[in-house]
């Protein structure tokens, strides 16, 4: 499942313009923006950060922690945080977070997202456990595990 999964990823951005709809289309052009770009879309509608890549269920969070983009990955948190926009570690088609996306790619990446998220609502974390468990295990030494777990 998790092969599929990324291949539809793999594909959303290239596909979106041409097959889905113009809600996909928007979508796809805002995960192919870095830097200043990204920032100024969320600015501009703050709503992008709750956005979801149907059927993976991948929010931007998730699809930048699995590129192991930290900058994206700080651009995304702290333009929720700037707009109040609740970040919440949610489960995608195959019960993985942001944190095992990054984790694939970077345990850089996935500290930065534990580094936010002791920021976030402890809401945000309700489904986080069985993930929390596989960062323990493949990455006990990440620096913000500690403050996370506070």
């Amino acid at each position: 499942m998790r092969q599929n999964r990324d291949k539809y990823a793999e594909n959303f951005t290239r596909d979106a313009a041409i097959h889905r709809s113009e809600d996909d289309a928007e979508l796809a052009g805002i995960l192919r923006c870095r830097g200043t770009e990204l920032h100024a879309a969320f600015t501009e509608d703050p709503g992008l950060l709750y956005r979801c890549i149907e059927p993976i269920l991948w929010d931007p969070l998730m699809w930048f922690a699995n590129k192991g983009d930290i900058e994206c990955i700080d651009i995304v948190c702290v333009s929720a945080k700037r707009h109040c926009v609740p970040m919440v570690l949610r489960q995608d088609i195959c019960g993985d977070t942001a944190i095992d996306l990054a984790l694939r790619k970077s345990s850089q990446a996935a500290d930065r997202i534990l580094h936010h998220a002791c920021e976030w609502d402890s809401a945000a974390a309700d489904d986080f456990t069985p993930s929390l468990c596989r960062v323990i295990a493949a990455s006990p030494g990440l620096p913000s595990l500690g403050l996370f777990l506070d």
